[in-house]
């Protein structure tokens, strides 16, 4: 008679049992629900599920707790639209954690998965979320952008220098990634959206603004997007 396998060899277990350490309840097994041949894939656009994963990798990167925590209001918010939730699967020492997108269907009245309320396992959207987490990783991109605002101070002054470190601040705490990498519609977020809330220019200062985006792409030696690459 074959022997047995472990619970921590069934890959069902595997997959579904990290999800209990968001909560203090003890969740019975189960028996796996039947699985089809059909390939099921998760009911979010790719969008969703990157817009989720920054969100994500911003939350746990920043010092403070009340912004951490703004950064998951957006992702539930988000996932919400969609009828999702998030869960951070913390792996072994070896290896990373991951941001599991699922059905808020499968959510008991705590909050907590019920086990017996999953169809199908691959309506979860799963994100490792790797290495990208590194400090490091985060201050290279940091540094990328801060340097064409030194880059613009020497060129152009400080009154445009200014303008071109709120707008490398925006990119690398809001977007996470190289100015280069911005498209139309973030930097028109960050003119009408972010910079009049969050910068208090002075009169030169916001009268110069569209100037100093245009050296900074300059000193970046790339084109600035355009409003056709905007999304809707």
């Amino acid at each position: 008679m074959p022997e047995e396998e472990s619970p921590e060899d069934d890959p069902f277990d595997r997959r579904v049992a990290p999800y209990s350490g968001e909560t203090d309840l003890d969740v019975d097994p189960v028996e796996p629900p039947e699985r089809d041949d059909d390939v099921v894939e998760p009911e979010l656009p790719d969008s969703a599920i990157e817009e989720a994963e920054r969100l994500t990798r911003l939350a746990r990167r920043v010092p403070d707790d009340a912004e951490a925590e703004s950064y998951r209001d957006r992702r539930a918010e988000l996932l919400a639209e969609y009828e999702y939730a998030a869960v951070i699967r913390e792996e072994s020492d070896e290896s990373a954690p991951t941001l599991v997108c699922h059905p808020i269907e499968w959510r008991d009245e705590q909050g907590a998965i019920d086990p017996a309320q999953i169809d199908e396992i691959d309506r979860a959207a799963d994100v490792d979320l790797g290495t990208a987490d590194d400090p490091e990783a985060w201050d290279a991109v940091a540094e990328r952008n801060d340097s064409v605002v030194e880059r613009v101070r020497e060129t152009h002054g400080d009154l445009h220098a200014a303008n071109a470190d709120a707008f490398a601040e925006y990119v690398s705490n809001h977007h996470a990634k190289p100015i280069p990498a911005v498209t139309a519609a973030e930097l028109r977020w960050f003119q009408e959206e972010y910079y009049p809330r969050n910068v208090w220019p002075s009169d030169d200062q916001r009268a110069a603004l569209e100037q100093s985006i245009a050296y900074v792409y300059d000193e970046l030696d790339v084109p600035m997007p355009t409003t056709e690459d905007a999304e809707p």
